[in-house]
Parts: C-alpha cells; sequence; structure tokens
C-alpha cells in the first residue's frame, strides 16, 4: 500500500475489543509510514478508555465532542456536520469507520466531505437479536451502506448476517479476523497471581475477561459456581473488566455464599500476565462481534468454555482448544469446566493447541497487511473506474 492519509472514526475509545482493534490498526499503520488520525467522541466509561495510551503512542488524536453513542437525530445532524468540517481540514486520502454509531455518522460525513475512499469495519451489529432499536439501526445500514467502498468484517458470521439482511453488496464484503498484539503473551512470566488476587498458589482458577455488562454471562457464572464447588472446591473464580453490573454481581454472589471464592478485580493493564495463570477461561456470552477475548485467552495457553454463538464458533474450536454449549445449556457448561479442572492433561494439550491457532491466524500484523490489501483493492477499483471513463470520453470524443 502506498503512503497515504488515512482517518479513522470511532464513537468511544473505552477499553473493549473494537477499540483496540482500531488502535493497534492505527499503530500499524503509522508504523508503515502512513500518515494516521483518529477521531472519536469524549465519552468514557467505567470500562476505562484508551485515549491518554493512544496519546501516548503519538497518535494524533481528535476528540469530536458531540460525538455522543446515544442516537438523537437533532444532536447526530450536528456530529455530522462537526465531522465533515473536521474531514475537509484534514483532508485524507481514506476514511475508516468503526462501530455502528461512528460508522453511520462517519460514512455520511466522508460522503458529504466528497473523502475519495470510505471503509468500513463491521465489529458488530446493533441489530442483533439482544439488542435494541433494531429495525432502525437495520434500517440505517442498509441506506449508510452505499457511502462506503469496502465494508470489511472482522468475522464470517458477521459477513453472512449483512448478507441475509441486505446490508451492502456481496462486491463491497471483505472479511479481516481481528488480531491481537502476541508480545505480552509471549513475554517470561514472572507474576505471582496469589498477590494480587488473594487466592491460595495451589488453587484452580476459573477466570474470565469482560466488561460487567449485560449479554457477558457473568450471573450465569455464578449461578454455575456452587455446581462446579461440589465436584472441585479448591476452584476460585476471577473477574477481571469492570461496569454498571458490577455491585449487582457482587450482591448475588454474596447471596449464592460464595465469599472468599469470587474475586472482582475490576480494570486492570496485566491482562495477558493474569490469564497465564488462568487454568479455565469461562465466558457464556450471548453475542460477540468475533470474541476478541477468547483469542487472547488461547493466546495465554488456556482452553476455553463458552457458548456456541456468533463471534465465538470461528474463534474457538469446539473439542480442540476449547469447549462450546448452546446458550442456556448450563449444567453442560458446568461438566466441561469440571472435567478440565480435574483433568491438567487436557488443559495443558487444549491449551497449546489454542496457543498455536491464534498464532498462525490471529496476529495483529496480519490484520494489518489484510486492512492494507482492502485499501489497495478500494484504490485500484477506482482507479480503474477512472481510467475506463477517460477512455469512453476519449473514444466519444474521437468517434
Amino acid at each position: 500500500m502506498a503512503s497515504m492519509k488515512v482517518c479513522h472514526v470511532i464513537t468511544r475509545m473505552i477499553v473493549g475489543g473494537a477499540q483496540l482493534n482500531t488502535l493497534q490498526t492505527v499503530l500499524g499503520q503509522m508504523a508503515a509510514g502512513h500518515e494516521v488520525a483518529l477521531v472519536c467522541g469524549p465519552q468514557t466509561g467505567p470500562e476505562g478508555q484508551l485515549r491518554d495510551r493512544a496519546r501516548a503512542e503519538g497518535v494524533d488524536l481528535r476528540v469530536v465532542s458531540s460525538l455522543w453513542r446515544e442516537l438523537s437525530p437533532a444532536k447526530d445532524a450536528r456530529i455530522v456536520v462537526d465531522l465533515v468540517q473536521l474531514l475537509r481540514q484534514l483532508r485524507p486520502d481514506l476514511v475508516h469507520t468503526h462501530s455502528s454509531k461512528a460508522g453511520i455518522v462517519g460514512r455520511w460525513a466522508a460522503k458529504i466531505a466528497r473523502v475519495p475512499h470510505v471503509v468500513h469495519t463491521v465489529h458488530g451489529f446493533s441489530f442483533h437479536d439482544y439488542a435494541g432499536g433494531r429495525d432502525l439501526y437495520l434500517t440505517l445500514e442498509r441506506l449508510t451502506a452505499r457511502c462506503a467502498d469496502r465494508l470489511i468484517f472482522i468475522s464470517e458470521p458477521l459477513r453472512r448476517l449483512a448478507q441475509e439482511r441486505g446490508v451492502g453488496r456481496p462486491e463491497q464484503y471483505a472479511v479481516v479476523p481481528s488480531g491481537i498484539d502476541l508480545g505480552p503473551f509471549r513475554q517470561p512470566d514472572v507474576f505471582d497471581l496469589s498477590e494480587p488476587v488473594g487466592f491460595p498458589p495451589d488453587g484452580l482458577i476459573v477466570g474470565t475477561v469482560a466488561r460487567l455488562v449485560d449479554g457477558k454471562g457473568h450471573s450465569q457464572i455464578l449461578e454455575m459456581a456452587p455446581t462446579i464447588l461440589e465436584q472441585v472446591p479448591e476452584a476460585q473464580f476471577v473477574f477481571v473488566g469492570a461496569g454498571p453490573l458490577q455491585a449487582e454481581l457482587e450482591r448475588q454472589s454474596q447471596r449464592i455464599g460464595l465469599e472468599g471464592r469470587v474475586r472482582f478485580l475490576g480494570l486492570r493493564q496485566d491482562v495477558p500476565h493474569l490469564l497465564r495463570h488462568f487454568d479455565v477461561f469461562l465466558l457464556p456470552t450471548l453475542w460477540e462481534g468475533m470474541g476478541r477475548v477468547f483469542l487472547e485467552a488461547q493466546a495465554a495457553g488456556v482452553p476455553v468454555v463458552a457458548n456456541r454463538v456468533e463471534g465465538v464458533t470461528d474463534v474457538v474450536q469446539h473439542g480442540e482448544t476449547g469447549f462450546l454449549v448452546n446458550p442456556g445449556e448450563t449444567d453442560a457448561m458446568a461438566a466441561h469446566v469440571v472435567r478440565l479442572l480435574m483433568d491438567s492433561e487436557l488443559r495443558r494439550t487444549m491449551g497449546e493447541a489454542g496457543r498455536a491457532f491464534v498464532d498462525e491466524r490471529f496476529s495483529d500484523r496480519t490484520m494489518v497487511a489484510r486492512i492494507g490489501q482492502v485499501y489497495d483493492e478500494v484504490l485500484g477499483a477506482k482507479q480503474a473506474g477512472q481510467d475506463r471513463q477517460r477512455s469512453k470520453e476519449g473514444m466519444q470524443t474521437h468517434g
């Protein structure tokens, strides 16, 4: 990909999969010599934020004060106006939007500002079965798809969903799996989990890493805990992440009688090190655009137990790197956790298989290179179209 000016637009730079994907893409493109700007809104949340990290890495970060996540026709018109003004100032060769809200307002702003090339990454749709306002978002996605040269999906299930619901055209589609930085998972481990967690060093850890929000399945983990503890009394449960449900989950833990068995660690900057001390990674999420955290768990050599849902089936190999069950099959899920806790050799073989699986397919370098190929395809297709038009005009002139 020739050197170019790229502007990425995303709603919030909180700690989350879409945001980490975007930041890694920006950093990779900067390292390749491109001039890159990252535009986001001012909102953060209990999940933590990545704006400071982006600035520390030298990213040209632009915060647009009007860019808020919540839908509001009057306010959203203001966002488009502000983004158009910024894009006319930056004059990028290509705008790359991310997430539902920024993807909609950002693509329309790019079209109005006459940006030559527009790409949108679908990290997840807001019209999936567990979302509110599905019909409105579906209509908006169908209309706004026309503003993009290419739609990138981070997983094959998302591509299929777009095609089934009539979002964009198949010739616009590209699948580029989200990649992770494997470096932190390959560093020597001098970490003592007993210190930050407070568990005995010989305990078996069932851990999870996710925002404490609806749909992630934290409550189901607590419901399964007594069943798991009956068969594996030395099991301990670790929740990494923050969010609006933390107080409610802590109360649920107390009601069940899990004092001393569950730890809520909140936001952490040492997740790769924590993951390597988990014995089982458990997250019964109901929906994922891709399930980046499952890649991180496997990169750390930890077998996964999860729901068999879109966004997870692409990144966890049932029976090889972990176990998948249908949503609601909590007894089967608990049984898989117990089996792994009681069989250290199975944990080892699945952990090694998971590490090899991620290393081969899901590095951040592979992701950035593939996105560069998509850009080249977009620029090449548009150039070919312009050449054809000039040729046609020349034939008419001399005809």
